[in-house]
């Protein structure tokens, strides 16, 4: 299961006949909790602690949602399925760091160390702190091999134009490291 659509791969596995976990097999007590639990259970397991999802924060995402629509007299699975979409994009956002394909009105729910972290909620720590949290959550990228999660990081940490921060980004730009990752660097 891909970290950036666990939805569609979920859609996906059960059109080719692929046993899925029994929590998502259609039960009349089959209830919005539940759904967004094995969700974000299931997306979790394909990343890092420092970028997983707190179910707390999937549920203020659904429940938001559900606010937002209730006065739409949409039917009430449609409302459900609005819900669940909006979980999933805030699931990809969370540990992609991709810009949102639904409303934006999540980004306070994301961590600190994220890029898109609402600008309300950085304000209220030092740049050292953010420095910090921005380090950690690169860090743990996926796309990143282990060896050169700590070189992410102490970048992250070092003064712009440093001896310790220029060799870190010529180490970097030699490694197989993704692009975004030297370029949050270069502008950060």
């Amino acid at each position: 299961m891909s970290y950036e659509n666990p939805i569609n791969d979920l859609i996906e596995a059960q059109s080719n006949d692929i046993a899925l976990p029994s929590i998502w097999e259609t039960k009349p007590n089959h209830n919005l909790t539940n759904r967004i639990f094995a969700l974000v259970a299931s997306a979790n397991k394909s990343v890092l602690p420092e970028r997983q999802v707190l179910v707390s924060d999937a549920y203020k995402v659904a429940s938001r949602s559900l606010d937002r629509t209730k006065l739409n007299f949409m039917n009430p699975s449609v409302r459900v399925f609005q819900a669940i979409r909006e979980v999933e994009d805030f699931v990809r956002v969370s540990f992609t760091g991709n810009q949102p394909k639904l409303p934006t009105e999540n980004l306070d729910l994301l961590p600190l160390g994220h890029p898109l972290t609402a600008s309300a909620h950085i304000s209220k720590f030092s740049e050292k702190e953010i420095a910090i949290e921005r380090a950690t959550w690169f860090a743990a990228d996926p796309r990143v091999e282990d060896e050169i999660r700590p070189v992410i990081a102490s970048a992250y940490v070092a003064k712009p134009n440093s001896a310790e921060f220029k060799f870190a980004l010529a180490s970097l730009e030699a490694s197989r490291v993704p692009r975004d990752v030297i370029l949050s660097l270069l502008s950060k």
